[in-house]
């Protein structure tokens, strides 16, 4: 199988020429990393529309890489912030942030 058929290969092998990280420099969040991109969405658009290129957040589902079962993991809809879990690795709808760093400067 193709590993970057699947969320966690997707990001693993994903590259941002705007930044230069290369592939292996980006991971798919887990639920709390979702969840502080969701409370800090608009700081985060804000920062990304100075980013030639960059993509805004999609207030949508997007997949963790939390578990919650053999063939399911956890999905955050970035738009309202409801949890859910989501069976199967090939399902429709799903959005894929890959992410690279996160520094909390809140403290």
């Amino acid at each position: 199988s193709n590993q970057s058929t699947y969320a966690p290969g997707y990001c693993h092998n994903y590259t941002n020429a705007t930044t230069g990280l290369s592939a292996g420099k980006y991971w798919l969040p887990c639920v709390a990393e979702l969840m502080m991109i969701y409370t800090h969405k608009y700081r985060i658009n804000a920062g990304l529309a100075l980013i030639s290129g960059a993509n805004q957040l999609s207030e949508t589902n997007h997949w963790s890489s939390t578990e919650s079962g053999n063939n399911a993991a956890w999905a955050l809809n970035l738009q309202n912030g409801s949890l859910g879990t989501v069976t199967g690795k090939n399902v429709a709808g799903l959005m894929v942030r890959p992410v690279s760093a996160f520094i909390d400067n809140s403290y």
